[in-house]
């Protein structure tokens, strides 16, 4: 798939020290213009760069990854920040999000001490909060299951709770 081609291409080229520095010159910034505390939200990808930014960065207060992690980006095992995780159980994307992988970030993160709220979705697979018509069509490109709206909802009011409990309303 061209689209699948392109995201690995993306992932490969990404100068993820400089992408790490861009999430902390974010919170520093949102901290001058007010904000009390910061959160780093992340998508595969995304979520891979949040946890490594949350584990290394000082700017950051908690962080939320859904479906990513990269292995030796940073040691998750000194993670100091609350964390919440959303993984799909059928996630195939090995090494990255894949059931094993998932495992493996749990131990770590429990192994940190961090507060961790670690969440697995039952008949879900990578990229199964992408609502957008492209998600969708992706999802049945890749023969991953459908995208399920009532995952989604349930997936969003723990992200809210978490965000009230440690950004918010701490």
């Amino acid at each position: 798939n061209e689209q699948a081609v392109e995201a690995l291409h993306l992932l490969e080229g990404l100068d993820w020290q400089g992408a790490l520095n861009d999430v902390n010159a974010a919170a520093v910034w949102l901290k001058s213009q007010g904000c009390i505390k910061v959160a780093v939200v992340g998508f595969s990808m995304g979520g891979a760069l949040a946890l490594a930014a949350a584990a290394v960065k000082d700017q950051l207060d908690a962080c939320i990854t859904f479906y990513g992690w990269n292995v030796g980006l940073a040691d998750v095992t000194a993670m100091k920040r609350p964390v919440q995780c959303h993984f799909g159980e059928l996630d195939d994307v090995k090494g990255v999000s894949d059931p094993a992988t998932a495992a493996t970030l749990e131990e770590n993160l429990r192994q940190s001490g961090c507060s961790t709220e670690f969440f697995r979705y039952e008949g879900q697979g990578h990229g199964f909060m992408n609502t957008t018509e492209w998600g969708r069509r992706m999802q049945s490109t890749l023969e991953r299951p459908p995208v399920d709206e009532a995952v989604c909802s349930t997936a969003m009011q723990r992200v809210t709770t978490f965000l009230q409990a440690h950004i918010l309303h701490p």
